[in-house]
């Protein structure tokens, strides 16, 4: 019984600090990748993290020496966890902007098989992902995606038309082999 009570406690507090609930509303997005959450049939999940999405065609790594310390350091986190499963690219150019986004994203990837990723450094990758966003995607208003980065986005997705001469749908789609 104990046991119990203390999963439930121990996922109470994991969807707490996840953000879990509604979503406030928000500015207009290039895209909605939480809707992109569909997996696809059959496969292993690493399986899935191989299917080629827009946005890995995007930089594969990123500068951070100007970041703080602590975010320097989370990033080598984010880095070692992150690469067990897929490229760095899908992240670092994924179109999750807001820390919202960051959340749903970190507590998705937490929830894979295999992945033995602890809250403490969830926490660390995600406020890497949320300042990192602030920095290279976002206005000042942290909700709004600036014309740069949406100018990059569609790069990521002419790049995406190039490389399998299709149009780019959804990672929706892209998973379910459409």
């Amino acid at each position: 019984m104990k046991t119990w009570r203390m999963a439930v406690g121990l996922a109470v507090a994991g969807m707490l600090w996840m953000g879990a609930g509604p979503a406030p509303a928000r500015k207009a997005r290039a895209e909605e990748p939480a809707k992109a959450a569909a997996p696809a049939a059959g496969g292993s999940e690493k399986d899935k993290a191989k299917i080629k999405l827009a946005w890995d065609f995007g930089d594969r790594k990123l500068d951070v020496s100007k970041y703080p310390a602590e975010i320097q350091a989370a990033y080598k986190d984010f880095e070692n966890q992150c690469t067990k499963c897929h490229d760095l690219t899908r992240p670092l150019n994924a179109p999750y902007a807001t820390r919202e986004e960051w959340q749903r994203y970190v507590k998705r990837m937490m929830s894979k098989p295999g992945c033995e990723m602890t809250m403490e450094k969830a926490k660390r990758i995600h406020k890497f992902l949320t300042h990192d966003s602030q920095v290279r995607k976002l206005k000042a208003d942290g909700q709004t995606v600036t014309k740069e980065w949406q100018a990059y986005l569609d790069e990521l997705k002419a790049r995406y038309k190039k490389a399998t001469g299709k149009e780019w749908k959804s990672p929706a789609a892209a998973l379910a082999g459409q």
